[in-house]
């Protein structure tokens, strides 16, 4: 029979077997993930990795540790000047911002943390992975064994790009925190445990965190409704105050106070969701089974496969399962969790159930739950929670019905058909950037003349932002690293959940403020080569432009100090 072991056993924490548990999983998570991605990008100095959204995520940090405090703490104010936006929108993993931030002045100058982050993803991911297993095995060597398929999840490997996001081990936590032995009964021991789990989810990522919240929830139910160990206004208590922790959390990394410019709402629900067939679909990376055909162009956020390893150790589970099936007593604990994770997984099919390239369900909205659902754009990593639930009762079942001698064999079989099944992310685009270096964006801008201009002007306006083109002729990358440097403004970022329309009427209104010779005294212009003619013809105030690294550089003359910025410019024009 499949029991959860619910009630107390031995004292876990004071057991040294669990600490080799730790110590041995975390170094497994590690020498995976080293062994992948090498050792260059956890240098904190080394930014030549960094694409894509990594960029991002790292100018929203560098900006970030230039910026006096504020409250809330997040805040940005000269990321994408004069609107604000914070720390939480730049998916720059807010928990390690604040952790760094105290030591901006004693850090390098191009200090990174997001390879460090990576790292420790993996290695808490081998933790967790390998806690998970004990609830079911004090084997080591099946904890390892098991820990392994969490470490390598196709779903976590395919999130690399895109580090807050690659915290899966909050979600292992969280299953770990519903299965284990808690040997004290005390409620407050619990609440602290998922209070930590919210705070730290929230500080990290809102998807996450929304992942956390409905876990919890499910916990709270089974003590509520199944174990009967607490009433239903603890319960409601409970939740309140973690729900509580997590807005108190998100209001500080500053996902409340950013105005205009960012929205909790954005387009692209029912674009971005799974597939029915997604737990098979290896999307390609498969050795063994072919990908399937995509209802839309964004299901990728729904990328679930499980690997052939795993589906085999399912269909292995299914004859015992069925042959002799565990006591509903046994299962019953278990209700709460699948009912929150099916709710999950409805949310993520989104309201276009698809199954491969067909749309089988069109559900349609009225206006508001079209904007609650937009909410959740990337409805499709709502997947995830399932998807570890799935995997760890399949090996949690096969390590409960059968000794060590037949396990450890069966694991170390079905984990290299794992391995074996996908090698093709190993050198996929998504993770081949990470280990070469790539078009570094701090070397754009060679010339002396970008070194002091920071003394003399407090902005950097390039024009026009690429908000206000499909196909930005002007890259903003190596202009935000020069701003962040120089503690200068920028007119320009990329941050999550941008408000289209506004950045469309703020573009109106920049080029007409252009035309009208609204210029700013104390900002230099990098400007688009058709818009230098009406810029000088317009302007109210003696100007000088040249072209500098191959970029078009405007600025007011200011004959009443000594601009050592206007000279340098002089020689360029």
């Amino acid at each position: 029979m499949l029991t959860i072991p619910f009630k107390q056993q031995n004292r876990l924490f004071k057991n040294n077997s669990f600490n080799c548990t730790i110590l041995s999983s975390a170094t497994l998570g590690g020498f995976f993930f080293l062994s992948i991605f090498g050792v260059r990008i956890i240098n904190p100095t080394y930014i030549g990795w960094l694409k894509g959204d990594s960029i991002t995520q790292f100018l929203g940090w560098h900006f970030f540790r230039n910026e006096p405090w504020h409250i809330p703490f997040g805040i940005l104010t000269k990321y994408h000047f004069p609107y604000i936006t914070s720390i939480g929108f730049t998916d720059s993993i807010p928990l390690m911002a604040f952790i760094f931030k105290p030591l901006a002045n004693v850090l390098p100058p191009d200090f990174q943390y997001i390879g460090l982050w990576l790292l420790l993803c993996f290695c808490f991911q081998g933790i967790f992975g390998a806690l998970l297993i004990r609830v079911f095995s004090k084997n080591l060597f099946i904890q390892l064994l098991g820990a392994m398929f969490f470490i390598s999840s196709p779903i976590l490997l395919g999130r690399v790009g895109h580090s807050a996001l690659s915290s899966h081990w909050l979600l292992l936590a969280a299953l770990w925190f519903y299965f284990r032995d808690w040997q004290n009964p005390s409620s407050f021991k619990k609440f602290c445990g998922w209070l930590i789990l919210v705070v730290l989810s929230a500080a990290i990522h809102p998807y996450i965190s929304i992942m956390i919240g409905g876990l919890s929830f499910a916990f709270y139910l089974r003590l509520w409704l199944i174990n009967r160990v607490i009433k239903v206004i603890s319960v409601i208590f409970i939740i309140c105050g973690l729900i509580s922790s997590n807005l108190f959390m998100w209001w500080i990394v500053g996902y409340f106070a950013v105005g205009e410019l960012n929205n909790f709402t954005a387009h692209g629900y029912g674009v971005y969701s799974a597939n029915l067939v997604a737990f098979i679909d290896s999307r390609g990376w498969s050795t063994f089974l072919a990908g399937w055909k995509q209802a839309t162009d964004g299901q990728y956020e729904g990328f679930s496969y499980l690997g052939l390893g795993v589906i085999i150790l399912g269909l292995l589970a299914c004859y015992p399962f069925f042959k002799r099936p565990p006591a509903f007593s046994n299962i019953k604990p278990l209700l709460p969790l699948f009912a929150v994770c099916t709710c999950f997984y409805i949310l993520a099919l989104s309201n276009k159930i698809t199954f491969s390239d067909q749309i089988i369900i069109h559900i349609k909205l009225n206006d508001h739950l079209k904007q609650f659902f937009s909410i959740f754009r990337s409805s499709g990593r709502f997947v995830w929670p399932l998807y570890y639930l799935m995997v760890f009762l399949i090996l949690a079942f096969l390590i409960h019905r059968n000794k060590p001698r037949i396990v450890i064999p069966l694991l170390i079989i079905t984990l290299s058909i794992q391995l074996i099944d996908f090698p093709k992310i190993y050198v996929s685009r998504a993770l081949r950037h990470l280990k070469q270096e790539g078009v570094n964006f701090t070397k754009s801008l060679k010339s002396d003349f970008w070194t002091s201009i920071g003394d003399h002007y407090d902005k950097i306006m390039i024009f026009p932002p690429e908000f206000c083109s499909k196909k930005p002729a002007i890259p903003y990358e190596p202009f935000a690293y020069l701003a962040a440097n120089q503690q200068m403004s920028i007119n320009v970022n990329r941050s999550a959940h941008i408000n289209i329309d506004f950045l469309r009427k703020e573009c109106e209104k920049l080029i007409a403020g252009v035309e009208s010779g609204n210029h700013d005294l104390k900002s230099i212009y990098i400007l688009h080569p058709k818009y230098i003619e009406m810029f000088i013809q317009s302007i109210k105030v003696p100007t000088i432009c040249g072209k500098i690294d191959n970029f078009n550089v405007c600025i007011a003359k200011n004959e009443n100090s000594v601009n050592p910025v206007i000279r340098a410019i002089k020689k360029h024009s």
